[in-house]
């Protein structure tokens, strides 16, 4: 039976092998030399490997080199013995093996009768002599008793150094935007470039990466993060691995029981409204749960001591809470049209003009003016019917805001939080000595309230969202011979998710808006204004929470390898099949987004002055500059195919000199969909359309079919080395350095999923102004006259003609694969008493990095100096030709003629591999493995990141990343990274006080109650402010594409004196900054590295009393009490970044919680 087993498995893997890829894994690996007292190998010797919890036995002999190894060990305690004749026998114990390490453990045999032994005790070395990458192992002490908000495990990735967390990733899951669970930087990769892994099932799902399964922290055995030049079983990612083993059951029943709780008489109020005088929100929490291990046993029918092993876990989380939010509202004069008390920073009123006032400029022919509003006020009648209507769902101010600006002029709290409920359910058996499966079930359910400030359904941010984890995995592990292990896995994860608003079933009617449009809207909901003037993070700002999602996502995995160990060479060889799909529906305009700016209320469309956002929208009159659109959509169904080869050797050259080899092969699909329905654009292709009108014009779109599914040219050359060294100089020094290739898959960004091609959604713009912006066309009261136009789908025909004219976003087929270039140099050396220092250089050299949307429409650099001819009409050669939008009209600007492609108002490639990256750094460590009571990991690391691009998943940042201001010239965009952190240091420990029952020292039994059980815990972070990004509003570049930034005095100093708190309203030197004059660009850089967020501070802690009972204190109940930002140190969040709005430089919010404290009852056994 056995061997059939054997036979079948080598088949399931021969088949899979010829697609393969990356094999990742949770198991760990024990080697070591087996040498006389004069340091002699001693070939043959038996050694045995006995898992102390659950008395499995794996047994090799040492080759001719003495050498032994037992690769593919699940983590654990284990007991080594070495015996062979003439020597006396050998064990040593107890040995912790981690996740991903490679521990060396060695053996000098003394002579003797093999009936002596001899008993040999001590710690696991730290020291990682046989491997050249860099990780770090976050140990189930750790893992398991630090301080967590929310208890999220995930959290302690930010324990290691060159790990940055960012926007969103800390915290409890609930309430919290799902895409960014995994939004780490880690080795100077862009975030969301990481690949996590439980029990070696892959958990990222193919929408921008997703990490969509977090374990419970109890569930947790550890996990590992490598964050530099992993071996060539891993890829499809280009900054780090993180590795998560659940626990499995031991021949001990074990378990426990807790609940954590957490309410608002224990949490401190936020900066800014304990400065309001606002009572502390409402606030209850509670996370509750119990699991269970150890062997299975069904009374009369088996008894699994030794054999067959369980462990179940559940957790439960309840959040409910109150929570601050500050917005900027109109004022009731504001809402009537009187904008008198409209000022400036500085007090000076804001002149509004009239933009049906606007004529030639006597003084200047290529210019306009306009005529003021008498009295800085509307008249009532000129106030659009929707414009009025939507102003009743946003309430007046009830604080006073910003002398002048009058920002920040409404102050309230809502109620926020969700449930969350996980369960954990894993077996191991051991089929026999040679033979052990395990395989693990996990379904994870999350639900997020709406929050709604306003109580009028306009939601901040998103509205009720469910999501639902369903993950299995299970493995099987064979050992063929003593040097030959066969591992084969295979997993299935699917993930679905819904985003619903509160407010569905809008009839627009009545707002205003014609029937005609409420029929053809598909999403039914509240639609969006975007006002210029209020920060982009408020409700007028598009933070308004009209966003439905609808998704399903599956991961389907095979992976195989074969460790073979032939002598000095540790050979291992295999990989995977990964299949991914996508069914995925969203749209965060329902009923539109409508921009709002300056530009039709200001003095002239030319040189523009004064000017009100509010007063435009009161008015009805779009940004001429923003395209204002209502988005359609289909409901594509994606897949994505993975395939690859690896093979890896560790050479031990001698037995002080380790040599780490590989190549990968990888096949990386691209996107395909069900029904062909995906598109390209075709740059030097004659467009058919014009064509056939005698217009000879080049750049079109194309489907897929002909040319195969793909629109991305698949590359079957990805091959990329992994090369690494390590050199022990003494037993407790080591060197090592390396260097890999790693090749980045394409769906990290969503712009190529296929729903969002062209041929799956259509938005269609409003035609604010035919006439460059010089006066206004279409209304808000009736945004699109001529209605709708609907995705064309397979029809390519119609996607030539019906995208004529408006904004394509399409790739082209060319797109270059990205991949990153990791390299390390590192030291090691132990300390004694269990400690290890640590010091390493770790670079990363990103090459066509992914760039969200690039424009490739824009206006040439020279093509600026025609200055406001740029603005005049021309006739237009596409008129009759283009069914709407501003290539509809007769004329069109003279700069659209001057554009690459000026059939279209934009072309802009979503995904366009055109970034680059290099990250240098230097990490320190010191680390002391848990024992005495004590477990310390120090981590710190200086570094520096330049880049051209940034994170795809800007949304998730609290204060946005750099946008490019001139895309034809990316050496003008190279600056230091929005992520740029110079300095980071983070300290995790565990210490039991050493007094007590079962503690080093004992006290009197009376007084054991009192003072013995004690314990501290706790996570110091210290890191530096992230970088400013400033733009200048509005863009008078007329470029036409990319942001526009401020100019800056070179001899101005920007920055400001004092503490953090005197500066909220002054965050640095605004006076330093300037408009640009038009048709210009600003000189400020795209990061400003002189100008910094606020950093972080952030000290937590939690104290613990155990009261041990039973057979020699093995069971124990356990009081906790936790402090997060122990010293109630806020972290305020970024200052406003745009010119020329009244909140630049202005900071109205605390980016982290303020001091929260929670109790918690524990029972184990």
């Amino acid at each position: 039976m056995r061997n059939k087993v054997c036979c079948l498995l080598i088949a399931v893997f021969a088949i899979f092998a010829t697609s393969a890829a990356h094999a990742q894994t949770t198991f760990g690996s024990i080697v070591g030399v087996v040498m006389d007292s004069s340091g002699a190998s001693v070939p043959g010797a038996q050694v045995t490997l006995t898992n102390v919890g659950t008395s499995a036995k794996r047994n090799t002999v040492t080759g001719a080199e003495g050498r032994y190894e037992f690769p593919n060990v699940t983590p654990g305690n284990y007991r080594l013995e070495v015996e062979t004749q003439g020597f006396k026998r050998a064990t040593r114990e107890p040995i912790n093996l981690e996740v991903g390490a490679t521990d060396k453990i060695d053996f000098a045999l003394q002579v003797g009768a093999a009936s002596e032994a001899i008993q040999v005790t001590a710690e696991t070395p730290l020291l990682q002599p046989e491997t050249s990458s860099l990780g770090q192992v976050v140990e189930q002490r750790l893992t398991n008793e630090l301080p967590l908000n929310g208890r999220n495990p995930l959290n302690l990735v930010g324990l290691v150094p060159s790990v940055v967390p960012q926007g969103q990733a800390m915290g409890t899951a609930t309430g919290a935007n799902p895409h960014a669970f995994g939004n780490y930087q880690i080795g100077g990769g862009i975030a969301q470039q990481n690949a996590t892994f439980v029990d070696g099932s892959p958990v990222n799902t193919a929408y921008i990466n997703d990490t969509m399964l977090i374990p419970t922290q109890d569930s947790l055995q550890e996990f590992k993060v490598e964050t530099n030049n992993l071996t060539a079983e891993y890829g499809r990612f280009a900054g780090g691995v993180i590795n998560m083993s659940t626990k499995g059951g031991t021949n001990e029943l074990h378990g426990g029981a807790w609940e954590f709780l957490r309410n608002r008489l224990l949490n401190s109020s936020d900066f800014f409204s304990n400065l309001a005088g606002l009572k502390r929100p409402a606030f209850t929490q509670n996370e509750f749960g119990a699991n269970i291990g150890g062997p299975v046993y069904i009374p009369h029918v088996y008894k699994g001591k030794d054999e067959t092993f369980f462990f179940f876990n559940y957790e439960g989380f309840r959040l409910r809470q109150g929570q601050t939010f500050t917005n900027t509202n109109p004022t009731a004069a504001q809402r009537g049209g009187d904008f008198s008390n409209l000022r400036s920073a500085n007090g000076a009123v804001i002149p509004i003009y009239d933009p049906l006032t606007t004529v030639s400029d006597p003084n200047n022919p290529s210019g306009y003016i306009r005529t003021p509003f008498a009295n800085n006020a509307i008249p009532a009648n000129r106030i659009t019917l929707p414009s009025r209507l939507l102003l009743g769902l946003y309430p007046l101010p009830n604080v006073p805001g910003i002398p002048f600006t009058n920002a920040n002029n409404w102050i309230g709290n809502a109620p926020v939080g969700g449930d969350n409920d996980e369960v954990v359910v894993r077996l191991d058996h051991n089929v026999s000595a040679k033979q052990h499966l395990f395989a693990r079930y996990s379904y994870w359910t999350n639900l997020n309230l709406p929050i709604d400030p306003f109580g009028t359904g306009v939601c901040k941010d998103r509205c009720t969202e469910k999501f639902n984890t369903n993950s299995f995995v299970i493995d099987d592990v064979y050992v063929l011979s003593p040097t030959t292990t066969l591992d084969v896995r295979g997993s299935f994860l699917r993930w679905s998710y819904n985003r619903t608003p509160k407010v569905t079933g809008v009839n627009v009617t009545q707002y205003g808006w014609p029937a005609s449009l409420n029929d053809q809207i598909s999403f039914h909901v509240l639609p969006m204004p975007i006002i210029t003037g209020f920060d982009p993070n408020s409700f007028f700002g598009g933070d308004g929470g009209s966003s439905q999602i609808f998704s399903y996502d599956d991961n389907e995995r095979i992976a195989g390898s074969i460790n073979k160990v032939m002598g000095i060479h540790s050979l291992k060889f295999g990989g995977e099949f990964l299949r991914q799909t996508h069914n995925y529906g969203q749209d965060n305009n329902g009923a539109g987004n409508y921009l709002f700016d300056t530009g039709f209320t200001s003095s002239s469309p030319i040189n523009p002055t004064g000017g009100s956002g509010l007063a435009s929208y009161l008015l009805g009159y779009m940004s001429a500059t923003a395209t204002s659109s209502l988005n359609s959509i289909l409901f594509p169904t994606g897949q994505q195919l993975y395939r690859g080869l690896y093979i890896q050797d560790n050479w031990k050259a001698t037995r002080k000199l380790t040599f780490n080899l590989g190549l990968r092969w990888e096949l990386m699909g691209s996107w395909t969909e069900r029904h062909n329905q995906l598109s390209y654009f075709e740059p030097n292709v004659l467009n058919p359309v014009l064509q056939a009108a005698g217009l000879n014009f080049p750049g079109t779109i194309g489907k897929v079919g002909p040319r195969g599914p793909y629109n991305i040219d698949l590359d079957y050359h990805q091959f990329t080395p992994r090369i690494g060294v390590a050199y022990q100089i003494d037993s407790k020094t080591v060197l090592r350095a390396g260097y890999g290739i790693f090749f980045i898959p394409n769906n990290l960004s969503q712009g190529l999923m296929p729903t969002n091609d062209t041929l799956n959604a259509h938005a269609t713009p409003v035609l604010a102004s035919i006439n460059g912006g010089v006066t206004p066309y279409a209304t808000f009261a009736n945004p699109f006259p001529n209605g709708l136009v609907l995705p064309p789908g397979q029809n390519i025909a119609l996607a030539q003609s019906v995208k004529l004219g408006q904004n394509l976003t399409s790739p082209m087929t060319d797109n270059p694969w990205g991949y990153a270039q990791q390299y390390n140099f590192n030291i090691q050396r132990e300390l004694g008493h269990g400690f290890m220092l640590d010091a390493a250089f770790g670079g990363n050299k990103g090459t066509h990095l992914v760039i969200g949307t690039f424009p490739l429409n824009n206006l040439r650099d020279s093509d600026l100096a025609l200055g406001s001819k740029l603005l005049q009409s021309v006739p237009n050669p596409f008129s009759g030709l283009v069914q709407y939008g501003t290539l509809s009209a007769s004329t069109v600007t003279a700069e659209q003629l001057l554009r690459p492609y000026p059939q279209y108002t934009g072309v802009s490639l979503p995904s366009r591999n055109n970034g680059d990256s290099e990250y240098y750094s230097l990490q320190v460590k010191l680390q002391k493995r848990f024992s005495s009571g004590v477990s310390l990991l120090v981590s710190y690391t200086h570094a520096k990141i330049i880049s051209d691009t940034e994170t795809n998943s800007g949304w998730l940042e609290g204060g946005g990343v750099a946008s490019y201001q001139d895309p034809t010239n990316m050496k003008g965009e190279r600056s230091i990274s929005s992520f740029d952190v110079p300095d980071r240091l983070v300290m995790g420990y565990s210490v039991d006080v050493p007094l007590g029952k079962g503690r080093k020292y004992l006290v009197p039994r009376v007084l054991d109650p009192v003072v013995g059980g004690w314990g501290i815990q706790g996570i110091t972070t210290i890191q530096s402010g992230l970088p400013l990004h400033l733009t200048a509003s509005p863009n008078t570049t007329y470029t036409f594409g990319g942001t526009q930034r401020p100019n800056v005095s070179a001899s101005c100093d920007k920055g400001v004196s004092g503490s953090p708190e005197s500066n909220l309203n002054h965050w640095f030197n605004t006076a330093c900054f300037s408009h640009p004059a038009n048709f210009t660009f600003g000189s400020e850089g795209r990061n400003d590295p002189n100008l910094r967020a606020n950093g972080i501070s952030n000290f937590d802690l939690s104290v613990y009393k155990s009261f041990p009972f039973g057979h020699e204190g093995a069971r124990a109940f356990q009081f906790r009490a936790e402090f997060f930002n122990m010293f109630n140190t806020p972290q305020f969040a970024f200052p406003g970044q745009t010119f020329g709005t009244a909140q630049f430089g202005v900071v109205s919010s605390q980016a982290n919680n303020p001091r929260l404290v929670q109790f918690a009852l524990r029972v184990k056994f």
